[in-house]
């Protein structure tokens, strides 16, 4: 149950508000334009984000396994939500209503993309940790 809070009600309930509280194109002088930068960015961010997963292989076995363990399907769903919500944000002749769906799918991936990388930041410390002290245990015990 926490799982299945985690990877899918955090961004639900993250796209959720957001969508009540996106900006809302021709309203403050905001154009769909001035909006394609936001989803640019952000669909950059995520994809750079992926890219860095799929790089995961190259870590040490006991690291790469831990890393991996702290994925989710749902969370590559959630990355797959926010990019095709960046990169339809980015199309300035859409009627301003979907923006508001744009806005939060973008915002859900964006999420869970910041949480994922926490998330992987703190296990990869820790894992990290370890090794370093099982190396110093081998090399510093006087009984070798």
């Amino acid at each position: 149950m926490k799982t299945l809070l985690v990877y899918v009600g955090a961004p639900l309930a993250v796209g959720t508000i957001s969508a009540f509280l996106a900006p809302t194109p021709g309203s403050d002088n905001l154009t769909a334009l001035d909006l394609a930068v936001f989803f640019s960015t952000m669909a950059v961010i995520m994809a750079t984000l992926l890219v860095a997963l799929a790089l995961l292989s190259a870590f040490p076995a006991r690291i790469g396994h831990s890393i991996r363990k702290a994925l989710s399907p749902a969370t590559f769903l959630w990355f797959a939500v926010g990019e095709a919500g960046g990169v339809l944000g980015m199309i300035p002749t859409w009627a301003f209503e979907p923006y508001r769906y744009f806005f939060a799918a973008t915002l859900a991936g964006a999420a869970t993309a910041v949480v994922t990388v926490v998330y992987i930041g703190i296990v990869n410390l820790s894992a990290q940790q370890r090794e370093d002290e099982a190396y110093m245990a081998r090399h510093l015990d006087p009984s070798h």
